[in-house]
C-alpha cells in the first residue's frame, strides 16, 4: 500500500432523527460496557453532547460512528441526535474516521484495535486494488513491462 491522502471535507453540524439513522451490523461494538447506564443516565440529563457522524443516504443517514451514544440517546428516548454530516465522504475515508474515533475508547480490548487497524489497512489495499483494475482495463492486453503478450 502506497501512501494515501484522504481528503476530509469539513462536515456541517446538524441534527438527525435518531429513527432515520441506519447503521452497519458488522460494526464491532459492546453495549454492555461498565459506562453504558451512566452514558444513558447522563444523556437524559443532558442530552448527547459529542455528536456522533453520519452521511446521507438516500432519504436516510448512515451512521459512521458513533454507536454507543446514538444506541444510548434511543434507550433515553431522545428523538434527535447532534451529528456531523460527512455526507459525500469516500468509503476510505468514512472508515479511516471511524478507526480513529474507536481505537481512542479505553474500554477496547489490543486484539479490537488489532482488528480496527487490520480493517482499515484491509479497505486501504482494496481500493488500490481498484484503482489498479481501472488501470489495467486501459491497457488491456499488456503484460507486467507493458508489452503485448
Amino acid at each position: 500500500m502506497k501512501n494515501k491522502k484522504i481528503d476530509i471535507k469539513k462536515p456541517q453540524r446538524i441534527e438527525v432523527e435518531v429513527d432515520k439513522i441506519d447503521y452497519d451490523e458488522d460494526m464491532p461494538r459492546n453495549p454492555k460496557y461498565a459506562a453504558w447506564e451512566k452514558l444513558i443516565e447522563s444523556i437524559k440529563r443532558q442530552g448527547v453532547q459529542v455528536a456522533i457522524a453520519v452521511e446521507k443516504r438516500g432519504d436516510r443517514w448512515h451512521l459512521i460512528y458513533g454507536f454507543r451514544r446514538l444506541m444510548a440517546a434511543i434507550k433515553a428516548r431522545e428523538k434527535v441526535i447532534p451529528a456531523l454530516d460527512f455526507s459525500g465522504i469516500a468509503p476510505l475515508g468514512a472508515k479511516w474516521l471511524y478507526a480513529l474515533e474507536n481505537l481512542s475508547r479505553k474500554e477496547l480490548t489490543p486484539i479490537e484495535k488489532g482488528r480496527l487497524i487490520i480493517d482499515l489497512r484491509r479497505a486501504a489495499n482494496e481500493e488500490d486494488g481498484e484503482e489498479a483494475n481501472r488501470g489495467n482495463t486501459e491497457k488491456e492486453g499488456e503484460n507486467d513491462d507493458g508489452q503485448q503478450g
